[in-house]
């Protein structure tokens, strides 16, 4: 079964010349080991970032088990766990 089916995915940032993504398409399978793999600003998080409906692609369609993101967004929210690298919810802390 495919879990996520990305299709001909672009995205492009305002101010930038370089896509930060450029038609990746690629199905990721149930009980599938998956790694991202690139060097730092290659795209990797703004792939991620589309694969949870956190950001908008410029183009072309993601699928989470059947069901595209964009009209279905509550199937990715309810399925999929996203913690980003730096979350900023709690930079303002301190110890002591």
């Amino acid at each position: 079964m495919i879990i996520y089916d990305i299709q001909n995915l672009v995205k492009s940032y305002p101010g930038q010349t370089i896509r930060a993504n450029n038609n990746i398409t690629l199905q990721i399978y149930q009980g599938e080991i998956f790694g991202i793999l690139g060097d730092n600003g290659a795209g990797k998080s703004t792939l991620v970032r589309q694969m949870v409906n956190l950001l908008k692609s410029d183009s072309g369609a993601v699928a989470f088990c059947g069901h595209n993101i964009v009209k279905a967004p509550h199937l990715v929210q309810m399925n999929v766990g996203y913690m980003p690298q730096e979350s900023g919810a709690l930079n303002n802390l301190t110890v002591g």
